[in-house]
């Protein structure tokens, strides 16, 4: 037997050639018909050119090459635990006076995303990182109609934003819900978007609104819904619904962008924004005086020097005996309800009582909220009983869930006397006792309101009546 290759002689039983090294014709591969099959499928499946290589045994050709420009339309996708670790850099706990909310940064130029409950009544606020680093930001736009808002803080210019996407997001996406949920700053969920196009009308109007089921708290408002591929913001947490199973709302990015990039490029001034709710308008009694028009108003002259200076109420060392307006002496009794004492004034008017009635009503219901009495201490009488009774029953009530939905005060009239007032009020809320049973109450109260010894309102009995 001869090798078909190189002529020589070889062994029959031979399966090589002891002169070339060539497999034998006798014990050569054959293709069986399974084989065949097999590479038929393949070749329909866009394998073919794997099997023809085989076959014939030739070097394959370079891999094709991916134009750039398709590769950079296609969405870049990471590892949710690289999402998340890279997003929370620009994720913040929003801080205020009557409580906590999130954002995220929107903009290279320091512009911060929330939502407009999460700051309204405040031109400025707190912005602390996930370093726990605070920086000082300003509303500069806010709306009491969508639940949006913008707030600018200066240290956060030059870093690089969370990227937003501007399309529909589909049903069954799965999502990152991140914010500080009931205080607990850095918190990440993970859940699906569950439904699109929800309307909810809530104090504010949601139109389109993403449901969700990655779980939110109170204190993750304003912080951003991700999609759990892309990274990107497409959503801003917004509302939950607690009857059972917990839903979460969040507003689609795409929808309200055109309104954040109108105030980010036409700022709101402060006095606007505080003009939104309002709220700026009862927190502090005082603060009228500050807006106070004296040119329309009664001015006192004393010696041709003016009383109001600098928009600010001096109050002179002299007695009021040579005050005059327009040559005319008023006599003592336009200070029948007011004494001095060491250039601190005393004195009771109805719009500043109620004012301070008011105020201590809302601060007392974020005192309930929130199981802490520090924030309606300075505004009761230190040391008297109804101090230490509503210290003792925020005490007392702590820990078992209940919750206090303040629906109505009404103002029902003053009585003023020389060192303290009284004022009326009609009242009602709505209580969820500890076994989470609801019920509806109404008081009529009388608070005795008195003044310290730094001139300020304080409360010094509260009675049902």
């Amino acid at each position: 037997m001869f090798c078909r290759n190189c002529g020589a002689r070889i062994d029959s039983e031979a399966k090589f050639c002891n002169g070339c090294g060539v497999r034998t014709g006798k014990n050569a591969p054959k293709i069986s018909r399974i084989a065949v099959g097999v590479i038929s499928i393949l070749l329909l499946a866009g394998g073919g050119f794997g099997i023809q290589q085989y076959l014939t045994n030739e070097a394959p050709p370079e891999k094709p090459v991916i134009h750039e420009s398709v590769a950079e339309n296609r969405p870049v996708t990471n590892d949710k635990k690289g999402i998340i670790k890279a997003s929370q850099e620009k994720v913040y706990t929003i801080l205020t006076d009557s409580g906590i909310g999130s954002g995220f940064l929107f903009t290279s130029n320091g512009m911060v995303v929330t939502n407009a409950h999460v700051v309204a009544g405040f031109t400025d606020v707190m912005v602390r990182n996930n370093a726990g680093v605070e920086e000082h930001g300003r509303v500069i736009g806010i709306s009491d109609v969508e639940d949006i808002a913008v707030i600018e803080v200066a240290a956060y210019k030059g870093q690089k934003p969370l990227p937003v996407e501007m399309e529909v997001t589909d049903v069954g996406s799965e999502v990152i819900a991140l914010g500080s949920p009931n205080g607990f700053e850095n918190s990440a969920s993970i859940g699906y978007l569950t439904g699109v196009d929800r309307d909810i009308s809530f104090d504010f109007e949601y139109e389109g609104v993403y449901q969700i089921d990655a779980q939110i708290a109170p204190g993750s408002s304003g912080g951003p819904l991700l999609d759990a591929e892309t990274g990107k913001v497409i959503g801003i947490n917004s509302l939950l619904y607690n009857d059972g199973n917990a839903i979460g709302f969040s507003i689609p990015l795409y929808s309200i962008h055109d309104s954040l990039i109108s105030w980010i490029e036409n700022p709101m001034s402060a006095s606007a924004v505080a003009s939104v709710f309002g709220v700026y308008e009862t927190y502090d009694y005082f603060d009228w005086l500050e807006d106070y028009d004296y040119e329309d108003e009664t001015v006192f002259y004393y010696d041709t020097e003016p009383v109001y200076e600098e928009e600010e109420l001096v109050v002179s060392d002299e007695y009021y005996e040579d005050w005059s307006y327009d040559d005319e002496v008023y006599e003592e009794e336009y200070y029948e309800d007011w004494s001095f004492d060491e250039d601190v004034i005393y004195g009771f008017d109805e719009y500043s009582l109620w004012a301070f009635v008011e105020n201590y009503r809302n601060y007392y219901e974020i005192a309930l909220a929130y199981e802490d009495f520090s924030y309606v201490s300075d505004m009761l009488l230190y040391d008297s009983e109804i101090y230490h009774g509503i210290a003792d029953y925020i005490y007392e009530i702590s820990g078992q869930g209940m919750v206090f939905d303040f629906t109505e005060q009404s103002f029902l009239g003053a009585e003023i006397y020389d060192t303290y007032a009284l004022v009326h009020t009609y009242e009602s809320f709505d209580f969820m006792n500890a076994a989470g049973e609801w019920t509806w109450e109404e008081r009529s109260k009388t608070y005795t309101v008195v003044v310290d010894e730094y001139g300020y309102y304080v409360i010094s009995d509260i009675v049902n009546d």
